[in-house]
């Protein structure tokens, strides 16, 4: 049987999901209540659904049509749509109207499903966000859920603290005619503890249970919106939230009434992955989601703003600050579950205080940045507060960045090479060299440490790296005969196209690959899965692969089963006052001994003394480095003192 439709509605999701059924023949979309009238009066539809959106708008008049015309209906607050059914979350309308309209089992299944749909319309009923007051056909209350209970007071008695008994009933009869007997609605004020709000009113008489059903909705943000065509001047068109803009005029107003208050900066971390990875609706979805959260679930929160892309600013009182910093990540713990999807998320944070940090909005967004920044670095998932040493931090971190961006686009660097030492009996000679990067700033020469490390949180390691191979391999004529190491991070090896790279630069001068070796530094974590595959095929081009700072940080026993290496480096941890500390003595010793089984060149790190030398040597450690044979040089010193093919 195919069923005639008329469809009242605002046009969105409604009809879309009655689409969906091959039972209904003709849908059609009403948006203009007088076109929907006179099609009313003028056809006779099976039956039609009304958009509780549009009570107010339409079902007055309606429903003098539809006494006359004998024309069955039904209300619905949501759809939803599980094993070809089609169920109406509407707590008031099922039982009242399921004869009159006489659903059948083939339209709605209904009938087999109104133990699970009463199932679901408990949840409603607890969730809602609307107000629902259920009385008894004398008005004396009989439940009322927590929507409810949030636009009104109520006593430890259960009755509403704003209305005594005889305010209620007045109250009631106010909202509704005493011989009503369906639905009525419109729109209110009340005074609630001194302040107003506009609500809209559904009340519903339930034929045969004795009960009346008032449905409230709080509208006063609605009202107060459309009253002023600022809305989107001041809101986020994502999350309804403040912008940036209504965020300054709230801030200037605090220091304008010298009312203390921190400022916490909140940024989700890594969100551009779930953008990625699902769409940019999708995140939108999630942004909605966790402002929602933080407006329902932290208390002490004053102002929550979205300034823009994952980045929101939260103000409430400076005592409050670290509390609610700490409710924003207990409130990550569980997941966000969207299309049966769980996103778990992480947070970092920025917190300054006024009048402590700065006396305008400008000067405590720039300090709440600077410890956001400062978070970030840490890595992420943590909030900082901002101090002076946060300054000095965040100050080092923009001077690196002017660094890196002169050497990556200018080429602002020198390379220096520091001698590695072979010891075959007395005998002490030079077969290899390490390359390391000098940086200029202001005329100077810097080491590289903290810029590297800069380096590597930007995102713009790989390129820098690539432009120092390429002035290291520019060099290759200096060091005919000899084996140079290249340091790369992990972070490189993360760039899945470096060994292509390499390999154009090796070409571009003609080296031989086996007189290079590159050299993981233990900066960060090596991710074996994702990076090893890199590492094998650097040593198909013939590169050789060495582990500094072996058996310190990240680097392990471990290395040694799943990177094919040819050189292990010591840090200087190992050998410092070896020649007192026999336990530093039985490592070097079993550090040397499984080298040699692997067939691993060992090269200590870090010889500065005589002494340390000579432990070493007894040890059978036989390649060195450090300054007590030579620091790092510039190229004209090395191939003036070393090299056997010296250029002019």
């Amino acid at each position: 049987m195919i069923y005639k439709t008329l469809l009242l509605t605002s046009g969105s999701s409604a009809a879309g999901y009655i689409r969906n059924f091959d039972i209904f023949g003709e849908i059609k979309v009403f948006n203009n209540s007088e076109v929907f009238f006179e099609f009313v009066l003028n056809n006779n539809p099976d039956f039609i659904i009304l958009d509780s959106d549009n009570y107010g708008n339409y079902t007055e008049k309606f429903f003098e049509i539809s006494e006359k015309k004998g024309i069955p209906y039904f209300l619905f607050s949501d759809i939803n749509i599980s094993d070809n059914s089609f169920l109406i979350s509407s707590i008031y309308s099922l039982e009242r109207n399921i004869e009159k309209i006489k659903f059948t089992e083939e339209i709605f299944r209904l009938k087999n499903q109104l133990r699970k749909y009463k199932y679901y319309s408990k949840i409603f009923f607890d969730n809602s966000y609307q107000g629902i007051m259920i009385t008894d056909s004398d008005y004396n209350i009989l439940k009322v859920n927590s929507g409810f209970k949030k636009m009104f007071s109520f006593n430890s008695d259960g009755k509403i603290s704003c209305f005594d008994t005889k305010e209620l009933r007045e109250f009631i009869f106010e909202i509704i005619p005493i011989d009503f007997d369906d639905f009525k609605s419109h729109e209110k004020v009340i005074n609630k503890n001194g302040k107003y709000y506009y609500v809209f009113y559904s009340v519903f008489n339930c034929e045969g249970s004795k009960t009346i059903v008032f449905n409230v909705v709080d509208i006063t943000d609605k009202k107060e919106l459309q009253k002023s065509s600022d809305y989107y001047l001041n809101y986020d068109p994502v999350t309804n939230s403040p912008n940036r803009f209504y965020l300054k005029i709230t801030v200037d107003r605090y220091i304008e009434n010298k009312k203390p208050f921190a400022m916490i900066y909140a940024d989700i971390d890594n969100f551009k992955y779930i953008n990625e990875k699902h769409s940019h609706f999708f995140g939108d979805e999630v942004l909605k989601m966790f402002y929602e959260r933080m407006k329902l679930n932290i208390e002490n929160i004053e102002f929550i703003s979205r300034i823009g892309g994952d980045e929101f600013v939260i103000i409430t009182e400076s005592k409050n600050a670290e509390k609610v910093t700490e409710l924003l990540y207990e409130m990550l713990i569980n997941p966000f579950e969207i299309d049966d999807e769980k996103i778990y998320m992480k947070l970092s944070c920025g917190i300054s205080y006024y009048p402590e940090n700065g006396n305008n909005f400008s000067d405590l967004m720039k300090c709440s940045d600077k410890a956001l920044y400062n978070a970030k670095t840490l890595g992420k998932n943590t909030y900082v507060f901002y101090t002076k040493e946060v300054f000095d931090y965040t100050y080092e971190k923009i001077k690196n960045i002017n660094i890196l961006n002169n050497a990556v686009k200018n080429g602002d660097f020198e390379v220096y090479f520091q001698p590695i030492f072979y010891t075959e009996g007395e005998n002490v000679y030079v077969k290899h060299f390490e390359a390391l990067v000098r940086f200029i700033s202001e005329g100077k020469i810097i080491g590289p440490f903290s810029v590297i490390k800069t380096a590597e949180e930007i995102g713009i390691i790989t390129e820098l790296t690539l432009k120092i191979i390429d002035r290291i391999f520019s060099m290759n004529t200096y060091f005919s005969g000899y084996t140079v190491t290249i340091n790369i991070s992990p972070k490189d090896l993360e760039f899945f196209n470096i060994d292509g790279e390499i390999k154009k630069i090796s070409e571009k001068y003609n080296i031989k690959c086996s007189d290079y070796v590159f050299e993981i530094t233990e900066s960060c974590e090596l991710n074996y899965n994702e990076n090893i595959h890199i590492i094998n095929k650097l040593k198909k081009l013939g590169f050789k692969i060495a582990i500094d700072d072996f058996g310190t940080g990240y680097s392990s026993l471990e290395y040694l089963l799943k990177i094919p290496c040819d050189i292990l480096k010591v840090d200087k941890i190992f050998i410092d006052n070896i020649k007192n500390d026999d336990r530093r003595k039985r490592i070097i010793k079993g550090i040397t001994e499984f080298s040699k089984s692997f067939e691993i060149d060992l090269v200590i790190e870090g010889v500065e003394k005589e002494e340390e030398f000579s432990e070493l040597v007894k040890l059978g450690c036989k390649n060195f480095q450090g300054f007590l044979f030579e620091k790092p040089k510039e190229i004209s010193y090395i191939n003036g003192k070393y090299l056997k093919n010296k250029n002019s």
